[in-house]
């Protein structure tokens, strides 16, 4: 079957016991669109934050796309709802991957 290939580039545990995603990203980015700049990425850190949580058995408490450039940042939502979206968006994509004439 399909399977995805990345790599997480940041992962750390904070003194409080909080986890922490991180994606450096090496985009030459206009300061006002941040937002804009970290949407595409959205699913790839979303499904890093799903492997992070199968092997920790726990949810990351934040998931940061970081512009290196510009050193600014991006904190994406990473809340129940969040999860069951992209959990679907993600296997859309998985189906629609293993199944191209579905689309």
């Amino acid at each position: 079957g399909p399977y995805l290939h990345g790599y997480i580039d940041c992962l750390y545990e904070t003194d409080a016991g909080h986890w922490v995603l991180i994606d450096y990203k090496t985009n030459q980015i206009r300061s006002d669109r941040v937002l804009e700049s970290a949407r595409p990425y959205e699913m790839q850190l979303a499904v890093y934050a799903l492997a992070v949580e199968a092997a920790l058995g726990r949810r990351p408490d934040e998931v940061v796309i970081h512009f290196l450039r510009t050193g600014q940042e991006h904190i994406f939502s990473w809340d129940a709802t969040s999860v069951d979206s992209i959990v679907e968006r993600v296997s859309r994509a998985m189906a629609m991957f293993m199944n191209p004439g579905d689309r």
